[in-house]
């Protein structure tokens, strides 16, 4: 799984559009093959802050996302952004639920 996070600094005057461009682009992004999760979050603690949080199953799969028309708005949409954004790709080869807190909590209560 790769999971895609941009992080942009936008001013509350544009906020909403910057929103509303991500939320046009998450429902045409969201069908694609291989997309797992699209998401926009906003920082609680910093209003100027977006975050869009994407999975992909696959490698090749974020690729072809990444030439597509939907990531092509979405980088002119980092040109509103009033700090320079950041962009991360992580490569998560394992992923555990509640069975991980329930093991850490057993061995600490044994």
């Amino acid at each position: 799984m790769i999971i895609l996070v941009l992080r942009l600094k936008v001013s509350p005057s544009d906020r909403q559009d910057v929103i509303s461009v991500f939320d046009t682009v998450a429902g045409s992004t969201s069908v694609k093959p291989g997309c797992k999760m699209v998401k926009l979050e906003s920082d609680v603690h910093d209003d100027d802050d977006l975050f869009l949080i994407e999975e992909w199953e696959t490698m090749s799969e974020l690729e072809r996302y990444i030439a597509s028309d939907e990531f092509r708005k979405i980088m002119a949409i980092m040109d509103m952004a009033f700090e320079p954004p950041e962009i991360s790709f992580h490569s998560v080869s394992t992923t555990m639920g509640f069975e991980l807190v329930e093991k850490i909590r057993e061995s600490v209560n044994s």
